[in-house]
């Protein structure tokens, strides 16, 4: 498990992957085996980042990792839960390539890619929410989320032929983060024979 870049947890109140710290603090949680191991010693203490994010929000927490543990701050009501993802580097942004134009009947091949902070795709599955956007702001068909493995997702969105002509819009976004991207692909109308 130490391989994997990331670890996506259910942090619940009454969940057995939770345990109190040994220097427990009203406001924190501790992960249980395995994770606990997983970002453990020296891992913890300074060999890389460890990025925290919560799912209800786009602000990163601060690093609370160090001394053989990895603590979050978190507030839990009665059967409260919080969903975090965990990674050894910060997200750093949100990449899109995707044609500048495309015809109805085509295949659109559309690539995100999140990056990391040395500015490589993450090595994780990471949500993403892609919105494909026809000129009216409607979603189409591709339109949905995620998992982008390895930091990618590759989509080829078959563009029918009865899609509405004009500049669409292409956007994706890190669920976790909250950091997005934009851009815009034209679906060209197609000529009539006569």
């Amino acid at each position: 498990m130490r391989n994997a870049a990331i670890a996506i947890a259910a942090l619940l109140a009454v969940c057995p992957l939770l345990r109190a710290a040994e220097t427990p603090r009203e406001d924190s949680v501790q992960f249980a085996e395995p994770f606990n191991s997983a970002y453990a010693g020296d891992d913890a203490a300074g060999k890389h980042v460890i990025a925290v994010w919560p799912f209800d929000g786009a602000e990163k927490l601060n690093d609370l990792s160090g001394n053989g543990t990895t603590d979050i701050a978190a507030d839990f009501g009665p059967c409260d839960g919080k969903l975090y993802m965990i990674a050894e580097q910060a997200v750093a942004g949100v990449h899109i390539e995707a044609p500048k134009a495309v015809r109805p009947g085509e295949a659109a091949a559309i690539q995100v890619t999140v990056l990391g902070a040395d500015g490589r795709p993450l090595d994780a599955v990471v949500p993403v929410r892609l919105d494909l956007l026809d000129p009216s702001g409607k979603a189409a068909e591709f339109s949905g989320y995620y998992g982008a493995k390895d930091g990618r997702l590759e989509i080829a969105a078959q563009i029918a032929t009865n899609d509405t002509p004009g500049l669409w819009r292409i956007r994706a976004e890190e669920l976790a983060s909250g950091k997005t991207a934009d851009v815009y692909m034209r679906v060209v109308a197609q000529a009539v024979s006569l």
